[in-house]
């Protein structure tokens, strides 16, 4: 998902802590990336606001799921990130 591929989409994401977090989202056909990151020194519950971030998503670094169907949810520990692959 190149930012130099006209097929690559990118857009940011609604969340809960839009003063702590930058969510973003990229999409080219069946591909999609979802970035997630707490810029705050606390640990942090994050729902996801925006409907069109959906499904299951394999954390890059870590491998665990990171399921937004379920709850819209996410934690993230401070400082913390997650780049979540489908």
């Amino acid at each position: 998902l190149t930012a130099s591929s006209d097929q690559v989409h990118t857009f940011f994401i609604r969340t809960d802590h839009q003063d702590k977090v930058i969510a973003y989202m990229r999409k080219n056909g069946g591909s999609e990336v979802l970035v997630l990151l707490n810029l705050s020194p606390y640990p942090l519950t994050i729902h996801v606001y925006d409907i069109e971030v959906q499904g299951i998503f394999r954390e890059l670094f870590s491998d665990a799921i990171i399921d937004i169907d379920h709850g819209r949810l996410i934690d993230l520990v401070s400082w913390g990130y997650a780049v979540g692959v489908k």
